[in-house]
């Protein structure tokens, strides 16, 4: 079972445990939803409400992290991104320096403060000046490394890791051992009487107390704009490159739709928004969904911001309901190609008279139906197919290396190429381009696919193919019952497919050999074998 679904009394629940730290924060211990009795539907729900609660836990995750805490306890260290330097600049000398003489000085005056007996201020005085005569040896001669262990802590004692050339370990050094001279010369002039005041000038910032004496996003006046929501949410957590663009994509489509700044929006903007997305996008429920949710986690991250929440309303986006479309409804759901349409797609003029009909993006028309019927990709995948994800194993057998999953906790995946899409000339095709293999099939849309799905649509309809159940997935569909059909047992599929392992057990390990996938999928007999495919 995924993770989290648990079975008891012949119910199935979702079950994530919270983190201690993050228990005050949310209000319980444990976040439990009943999924019903149907394994199927509570494997989808699952997988939901494991969305939901990861999103949840971030955002508590970043209210803890926006508490200022004691910057040398163990949670301030434990959460300092330590600096790295890398060369010793002019501003570096002055302030390791100034650091160095006024943490001795303060040393010195702490000791003055406590007091001392007649006896330890002799010895204190011996101290003194045996520490001056070593320094001015030490500098005249440029015996630098007495110092070089020390400053490395004061460097990594602030939050920094050292890695300079031997020759700026030297020069920093020196540095020290100039500040430690200036610094013991003011303290003898103390012991003497005279009055000597620390300088007050620039140290070395200390990385701990910089980065956690406040997490809270300043701002400098009352506007509040959607890049800044959405640079708040970048900067919470490490996000995909694909996933940043979904949310840049679905911020931008907004601010060109409704020109108000977030503290304006409305509940009626969101809905009027939600109707464009569905009447004149002309977007799928389920991606209508997903940009209203996009815009609404940039949304929720700005109330969630100690500085932010008191300005913006409640979220406008939370809890707008999308109905779906016909298309895909429980009666017609998606259902794998037959034999009969096979022999339609593979003997249209495609591919019986290398006809490259307009929409159909060049040869993407031919060999992108081509790949999904024997690797079971998805459309984006192979739209998206780059000349370098084209490899071969120790042993020769060739396959393609899918870059990234189709969700955030997804993982790359190798698939292996079928004999047939070699015989049908793959191998010649991808030797002929120069990097992507389907340049023309790009989208104004995040989706590069976009288009290329609209047109497949329409061709499957010129080809006589109109049911609701018959979509470019349904060669996923169809790749899945081939390979069941050659008996190749469902974890070996999955990992084909991308598709997560059902058992906690399944998700350990990397998972099978190019090699062992690929002898699977020789058993995999198509009901339809490919033309050879020309390129016009």
């Amino acid at each position: 079972m995924p993770p989290y679904l648990t079975l008891k009394n012949n119910t199935y629940y979702f079950r994530q445990s919270i983190p201690a730290e993050l228990r005050p924060l949310i209000g319980k211990r444990e976040i439990k939803k009943s999924l019903g009795q149907s394994y199927p539907a509570a494997v989808r729900e699952c997988k939901r409400y494991a969305l939901l609660a990861d999103n949840l836990i971030a955002e508590a995750r970043t209210r803890l992290d926006a508490m200022p805490v004691d910057p040398l306890s163990s949670q301030g260290i434990r959460r300092t991104h330590l600096v790295t330097l890398n060369e010793v600049t002019p501003e570096l000398e002055t302030q390791l320096g100034n650091l160095v003489r006024a943490s001795l000085l303060d040393t010195d005056r702490r000791k003055r403060i406590a007091g001392m007996t007649t006896e330890e201020f002799e010895e204190y005085g011996e101290h003194i000046d045996q520490a001056i005569t070593a320094l001015r040896k030490q500098l005249a001669m440029g015996l630098v490394e007495p110092m070089l262990e020390s400053t490395r802590i004061f460097l990594i004692g602030r939050g920094y890791v050292p890695e300079f050339s031997e020759s700026d370990w030297r020069k920093i050094a020196y540095v020290a051992t100039q500040a430690n001279l200036e610094a013991y010369e003011g303290i003898r002039k103390r012991h003497e009487g005279a009055i000597v005041g620390e300088d007050k000038a620039e140290i070395l910032p200390s990385q701990f107390i910089a980065q956690n004496a406040s997490k809270a996003v300043a701002t400098t006046d009352d506007t509040i704009s959607w890049q800044m929501l959405y640079d708040i949410w970048d900067k919470e957590c490490e996000r995909r490159e694909n996933t940043r663009a979904s949310y840049l994509a679905a911020m931008n489509l907004f601010s060109a739709f409704c020109s108000k700044n977030p503290t304006e929006v409305t509940r009626e903007d969101a809905l009027a928004f939600r109707d464009f997305l569905r009447d004149e996008k002309k977007l799928a429920p389920g991606t209508i969904a997903n940009k209203l949710g996009f815009v609404g986690t940039l949304f929720a991250t700005g109330r969630d911001s100690p500085t932010l929440v008191k300005r913006l309303p409640e979220n406008p986006f939370a809890d707008i309901k999308v109905k779906r479309a016909q298309r895909g409804t429980a009666g017609e759901k998606r259902q794998p190609f037959t034999d009969a349409e096979l022999k339609m797609i593979f003997n249209s003029p495609i591919y019986t008279e290398h006809k490259r009909p307009a929409g159909g993006a060049g040869e993407a028309c031919a060999w992108i139906p081509a790949i999904a019927y024997l690797t079971g990709m998805r459309l984006e995948e192979i739209a998206t197919l780059t000349k370098k994800q084209f490899q071969v194993d120790a042993k020769g057998n060739h396959y393609i290396h899918i870059l990234d999953g189709k969700n955030e906790n997804s993982a790359d995946r190798d698939v292996p190429i079928h004999p047939e899409l070699i015989r049908a000339g793959l191998l010649e095709y991808v030797r002929s381009c120069h990097d992507r293999l389907f340049p023309k099939v790009k989208s104004k849309d995040e989706v590069q696919s976009a288009s290329f799905s609209k047109w497949w649509a329409r061709h499957l309809d010129r080809l006589g193919i109109s049911a609701k159940s018959k979509v470019f997935h349904s060669f996923r569909h169809l790749f899945k019952d081939l390979c069941r059909n050659a008996r190749i047992e469902d974890a070996v599929i999955d990992q084909i497919c991308g598709h997560e392992p059902g058992t906690v057990g399944g998700k350990y390990g990397a998972g099978r050999r190019v090699d062992v996938l690929a002898e699977e999928l020789q058993r995999v007999i198509p009901p339809v074998s490919l033309p050879k495919i020309m390129v016009k």
